[in-house]
């Protein structure tokens, strides 16, 4: 896919986003990598920008499952 063997996956959900990593190994596809964030990571929902507080969550979830692939599906 997209001459790369490994790709990414995101789910943003209410309060984390979860990020995957992919390996295409033969004709099949297998977890190489996984990582959370929060997007209200101090309990609060009053978040003034919840844009913000999403972004964030993204790339604590990439940073803590150290994810390197460049192409998202």
């Amino acid at each position: 896919m997209f001459g790369s063997k490994s790709v990414v996956g995101i789910d943003i959900g209410t309060d984390k986003v979860k990020a995957i990593q992919l390996k295409k190994r033969g004709n099949k596809y297998e977890l190489e990598k996984v990582g959370i964030g929060e997007i209200h990571p101090n309990g609060g929902r009053e978040s003034a920008d919840l844009h913000s507080a999403r972004l964030n969550a993204v790339k604590q979830a990439l940073e803590s499952g150290n994810i390197s692939a460049k192409y998202c599906v």
